[in-house]
């Protein structure tokens, strides 16, 4: 052998004549099974291939070698020549040949993939075999793309499903755990060989592909990684293209117990190029559309069944992979969000009974795709995404049960999306036009509709990882701690711009009838989140008048409320005041308010959070002077004034055992129905906050709801018809104590009302409505000349 390579050395032209007469001599001792001589040959070729530098002149007769080797039957022998072919691949040519052609290793190496020889070690060894010459393949052609070209279609379609195959194949997962000898081969095989040789190694440089040390699902899925890793763009369809068909042959979409699909799909997204990363995305999304025209045009219900599962299995693979690229999922942002919106539509529009469970796994897999979108966006370009998904839903006085689905579904896609956005700054986070189809749909006629609006503020409001804390009211525990910061001057005139509009929706929210225990607790948790994230004097105040005003709503004759509805407003009430006080820490306030839970507790437990949910249990009545709806026989008569004070009296002195009314029915209220020691006094905790400092001018102030105003009108945080303004600012002067505004009452004030004692309510309503447009329309410059105007003739008329 030594004289054979010094030769070929020496005299390097002729290394055709040598490989030729190899390659004859190798031929004959195959037809003639001399197996031996046969490794011998190999040999030779090998080391002359690996010594000799004129390559040009021996690489066809090699190659041809190489070919009649691997068709030969024996397993052996086709190991033999992957390894040398491998050897091939390793090495660089100086001079490509553009006129050579790999189509049949292409095509062998494929099917020794799918070999199927009964005895399980051979055939992991030859499916290793056909991995690694597919592996020598890529090489050869990173080496020089010119000249051998395995990116193309027809070559794609062997390779790809080949290593797809072996990476999902386990027919070898009994052989890898017994302890089988290693050195196990056929008994044919072992008689030929002869005994200098020992079992081949499929690469000596990568110890790890040893037949008996490696799987060939690892071999697979290394070689899919260096297939993918060396694809430039325009092989990426090349590659994806059998990937996909592949799937779609073996029903690989469909949920299995290996989630082969998503692995497979992970493998790509970390093995590829990171400018590429967006393609493989795309892909994925225009074959999700034409599954969805395919289901739409047919009428068989086992094929629409299965577009159904398929459609599920690439929103899964998709929810999975989107958020691997760090740096970008390409520029068609918001064309792939409408894309999956427009599948959330169409999933809604075409459900059928018989698969309602797979259309509503789709829905499920839709909407948190759109959240795991969103993720490396930047925080910019989330409110953006916030603002294109809310618009996509249908408005908020839609009927239709198809329309308030459709809408409920959008925004949990949206309340999906919040959970990847990180709130710094009010106004950033609520733009206006987001913040006004919020508001609109809080007060949506589905109460899961609202639910899920309260549950979006909840992630936007929360910036200091509070909402974990604050999920539902207590007052028998105390409050976790939590983590508070002064709100800085950006939200606090976010809140003075806003804050009246956020309040009086949360005021109207409450007072809807179809509100179960989940909506009180999230009306709660928006409070809490507001008093905490807006800690500001001026946003405290005001959501004590929201919650006092609440108290009164409940405990007046007039509200249509229910026995429930009252109990939970009275106990969303009181577990806020308990949150304010441990806030607060001021001991009046906490005293007042321990003692009113304290006589709740003894008295009326149903007024509280723990217990309000527990209402049917309590038979005796709920309010004081509560009596039976009058029946339809009592309405008829003509019953005396009388009669009727006598049967109240009857009521209220009867014994509560006696299982009067139950907690749903509908009562007669008079003004006050529950008695002060049960209230909260909003004199007692004014008096207290006035004492240690605070401004409690607004909190004497009625609250007034002002839903119908747009929440794109400036305005302060306090009502308009407040009764003073205070102009001059005491805080900017130190040392001076703030002084408490009067209200004004004078000889007109008097006058005013003798005279329109019994004024029509219909111009009283129109002169709100004018002093509101006057408000809303006029510009400043003319309020404050029109105010000095008034003030100049009331002074000449005193």
């Amino acid at each position: 052998m030594e004289k054979l390579i010094f030769y070929a050395l020496s005299s390097p032209e002729k290394l055709d004549k040598i490989g030729a007469y190899l390659a004859q001599r190798i031929g004959r001792d195959l037809s003639r099974h001399r197996i031996g001589f046969v490794f011998i040959a190999v040999d030779a070729m090998d080391q002359l291939l690996v010594t000799c530098h004129s390559l040009h002149l021996f690489i066809e007769s090699f190659l041809k070698v190489v070919q009649l080797v691997l068709e030969s039957q024996d397993p052996e022998l086709q190991i033999l020549a992957t390894k040398s072919f491998v050897k091939f691949a390793q090495i660089e040519e100086d001079t490509p040949a553009y006129h050579r052609s790999y189509d049949f290793f292409v095509d062998k190496f494929s099917s020794l993939c799918h070999n199927n020889n009964q005895n399980l070690e051979t055939r992991k060894r030859l499916r290793i075999a056909g991995l690694i010459g597919i592996k020598g393949l890529i090489m050869k052609a990173v080496s020089n793309d010119m000249q051998v070209n395995i990116w193309s279609d027809s070559n794609m379609e062997k390779i790809i499903p080949s290593l797809l195959f072996n990476m999902n194949c386990d027919d070898f997962d009994e052989l890898q755990s017994s302890s089988t000898n290693n050195d196990t081969v056929d008994g044919n095989a072992n008689e030929r060989r002869s005994s200098n040789h020992k079992p081949l190694l499929l690469d000596p440089t990568r110890p790890n592909y040893d037949s008996e040390a490696s799987q060939p699902d690892i071999v697979a899925t290394e070689c899919l990684r260096e297939l993918i890793h060396r694809a430039v763009f325009g092989h990426v369809q090349n590659i994806l293209k059998p990937i996909i068909i592949h799937f779609n042959l073996h029903h690989f979409w469909e949920t299995t117990s290996n989630n082969f699909a998503i692995e497979t799909f992970k493998i790509i997204m970390y093995s590829i190029q990171p400018q590429h990363s967006f393609t493989v995305i795309q892909i994925l999304m225009n074959h999700l559309d034409r599954v969805a025209n395919d289901r739409s045009e047919t009428n068989d219900i086992a094929k629409i069944e299965n577009k159904i599962k398929v459609q599920t299995g690439i929103v899964n693979v998709l929810n999975e992979i989107i958020s691997i690229p760090s740096d970008s999922i390409g520029p068609s942002v918001f064309g792939m969000i409408n894309s999956l919106l427009q599948h959330l539509h169409d999933s809604i529009n075409n459900v059928q009974t018989k698969f309602v469970d797979e259309e509503k796994q789709f829905q499920e897999a839709v909407i948190n795709t759109l959240g795991e979108f969103t993720t490396n966006l930047p925080d910019y370009q989330k409110i953006e995404t916030m603002i294109f998904i809310i618009e996509k839903a249908p408005p908020a006085s839609c009927t239709s049960a198809t329309e308030q689905q459709l809408q409920n579904i959008i925004l949990k896609s949206l309340l999906k999306v919040t959970t990847k956005y990180k709130p710094v700054s009010m106004v950033q986070t609520f733009p206006p036009n987001l913040l006004n189809q919020l508001l609109t749909r809080a007060l949506a006629s589905d109460p899961r509709t609202r639910l899920t609006v309260q549950k979006i503020f909840h992630q936007l409001l929360d910036r200091h990882k509070n909402l974990p804390r604050l999920f539902k009211p207590i007052t028998l525990t105390s409050p976790e701690t939590m983590t508070i910061e002064k709100a800085d001057r950006y939200d606090v005139n976010f809140m003075r711009k806003y804050g009246q509009d956020i309040l009086s929706h949360i005021y109207q929210n409450i007072q809807i009838e179809s509100n179960r225990k989940e909506n009180f607790d999230s009306i709660f948790t928006t409070m809490a989140l507001i008093c905490v994230e807006m800690n500001s004097d001026e946003v405290l105040i005001d959501l004590l008048r929201l919650n006092f005003a609440l108290q009164d709503l409940a405990n007046v004759k007039t509200s249509h409320l229910n026995d429930s509805h009252r109990c939970y407003i009275h106990s969303v009430v009181a577990g806020f005041l308990y949150l304010f006080s441990h806030l607060k820490a001021i001991p009046a306030i906490c005293a007042h308010v321990e003692l009113v839970i304290k006589a709740r507790s003894e008295q009326a437990r149903y007024l509280l959070p723990e217990y309000c949910h527990m209402t049917s249990t309590f038979q005796a009545p709920l309010f004081k002077d509560s009596i039976k709806p009058a029946s339809k026989t009592s309405k008829k008569s003509n019953e005396s004034d009388g009669d009727k004070n006598v049967a109240e009296h009857q009521i209220n002195n009867s014994d509560a055992k006696d299982s009067i009314n139950s907690p749903s029915r509908q009562n007669s209220f008079e003004n006050n129905l529950l008695p002060d020691e049960l209230s909260f006094n909003k004199h007692v905790i004014s008096e207290a906050l006035q004492t240690t400092g605070h401004d409690v001018s607004a909190l004497n102030t009625p609250f007034q709801s002002n839903c119908g105003i747009d929440s794109s009108m400036t305005r302060s945080i306090s009502d308009l018809n407040a009764i003073t303004l205070e102009i001059d600012s005491a805080n900017s002067s130190p040392g001076l104590a703030r002084k408490i505004p009067e209200q004004e009452i004078n000889f007109n004030t008097f006058k005013e009302v003798l005279v329109n004692k019994f004024r029509d309510q219909k111009q009283d309503s129109k002169r709100r409505i004018d002093i509101l447009n006057n408000f809303k329309n006029n510009k400043f410059e003319d309020l404050v000349d029109n105010y000095a105007k008034n003030k100049y003739l009331d002074i000449i008329k005193s």
